[in-house]
C-alpha cells in the first residue's frame, strides 16, 4: 500500500510538458471509450460508465484544464459512438436532467480531483521546506558554534579579561542580530539597509551614515556580513573615525552585475591617522572572503579605513 501511495504522490507532484499532458488528456477519452465498446457497444445504457473514473484520474494527476478537455471529449465520444440516432432531436425534461446530472457529477469529479492535487503538491513543498529548513538549521548551529569558538580561542592570549569579554560580547550579539534578521527559514533573506541599522545601532550613530537603494542581501550573505561591519565598526571606535568626535564613517552601495551583488564601500574620514595593524587577529579573519562574503578588501589610509565589500542580492 506505501509503495502505491508513493507511486502516486510521484505522479502527481512530477513535472509534465503540454504535450503529454495533452497525450494523457486524450488517452483519457479513447482508451474508455474503446473498453466500453469492447464490454457492450453501450447496448446496456451507462454511456459514461468507463469515462468518469478516468476523468478524476486526469484531475488529479494533470491539471482541472486537461480534465475539461477530457470531460468535453468524453462527451464528444459517447454522443457519437453510444447515444442512438434522434436522441437529441427530442429534448425532455428527463434528459435535461439526466444531462445537468452528468455536469454536476463531472464537475464535482474535476474539483475533487483538483483539491486532492493541490492538497499532494502542497505537502510535497511543505516536506521539502521542511528538510531545507532543518539542513539550514543545523548549517546555521555550526556557523555560530564555529564563530563562538573561535572567538573563544583569543582566551588563552588576552591580557586584559574584560577586554576580551567585551569583543566576545560584542561579536556575539552581532551574530544574535544577523539570526534575528535573516529568521530560521530555509529560504531566509534580509533587508539591507534593516541589517546595517541593526549593525550600527550599538555605535555613535549620529557620526555614522549609509545610503543605497532598497535590496535584499541572500541568507548565506547577512551573518558574515553583518560580523564584518561590526568589526569595521569596533575598529573604528577603538582606533579609527569613531574613536574621536570629529570623524565620521560612510558606507554607501550600489548594485552591479546587473543586479545580481551589491558593492559595499566602507569609507572613515576625520579620525586620527591610521596605520596597518602589526598583527593580523580574528579581525582580520572575519572581514575576509568567505561563504556569503564574494569581495572583502581593506585598505588602512592614513586618511581613514576603507573597505569594499561584495555580496550576493537576493532577488
Amino acid at each position: 500500500m506505501g509503495g502505491l501511495i508513493e507511486l502516486v504522490r510521484r505522479g502527481v507532484v512530477a513535472p509534465k510538458h503540454w504535450s503529454v499532458a495533452l497525450f494523457w488528456a486524450v488517452a483519457a477519452v479513447v482508451a474508455p471509450a474503446l473498453l466500453r465498446l469492447a464490454i457492450d457497444g453501450g447496448a446496456n445504457g451507462f454511456p459514461f460508465a468507463t469515462f468518469l473514473p478516468a476523468m478524476l484520474w486526469v484531475s488529479i494527476f494533470l491539471d482541472w484544464r486537461y480534465a475539461a478537455l477530457s470531460a468535453l471529449g468524453s462527451l464528444a465520444a459517447v454522443g457519437w459512438l453510444f447515444v442512438r440516432p434522434g436522441f437529441l432531436a427530442e429534448p425532455t425534461v428527463e434528459r435535461w436532467l439526466l444531462f445537468a446530472l452528468y455536469l454536476l457529477t463531472v464537475g464535482s469529479m474535476m474539483l475533487t480531483g483538483h483539491l486532492l492535487r493541490r492538497a499532494v503538491i502542497e505537502l510535497e513543498q511543505r516536506s521539502a521546506d521542511a528538510y531545507a529548513f532543518n539542513a539550514e538549521l543545523q548549517h546555521r548551529a555550526r556557523n555560530a558554534l564555529q564563530i563562538v569558538k573561535a572567538l573563544a580561542s583569543r582566551a588563552s592570549r588576552a591580557t586584559d579579561p574584560k577586554e576580551f569579554y567585551d569583543a566576545l560580547g560584542g561579536r556575539i550579539g552581532a551574530l544574535i542580530k544577523a539570526n534575528e534578521l535573516l529568521g530560521v527559514r530555509a529560504t531566509s533573506s534580509c533587508d539591507l539597509a534593516e541589517l546595517v541599522a541593526a549593525a550600527m545601532q550599538p555605535f555613535a550613530s549620529a557620526q555614522i551614515g549609509w545610503s543605497g537603494p532598497a535590496c535584499r542581501v541572500s541568507g548565506e550573505a547577512g551573518t558574515p556580513l553583518m560580523m564584518a561591519l561590526h568589526e569595521l565598526a569596533t575598529n573604528a571606535a577603538k582606533y579609527g573615525a569613531l574613536s574621536t568626535d570629529q570623524g565620521r564613517v560612510m558606507l554607501e552601495w550600489k548594485l552591479v552585475d546587473g543586479g545580481e551583488n551589491v558593492d559595499m564601500h566602507w569609507q572613515e574620514t576625520g579620525g586620527p591617522p591610521v596605520a596597518p595593524p602589526t598583527k593580523s587577529g580574528l579581525g582580520a579573519r572575519i572581514i575576509a572572503v568567505q561563504r556569503g562574503l564574494r569581495k572583502a578588501d581593506i585598505e588602512y589610509d592614513p586618511a581613514g579605513v576603507c573597505c569594499r565589500l561584495m555580496v550576493r542580492a537576493e532577488r
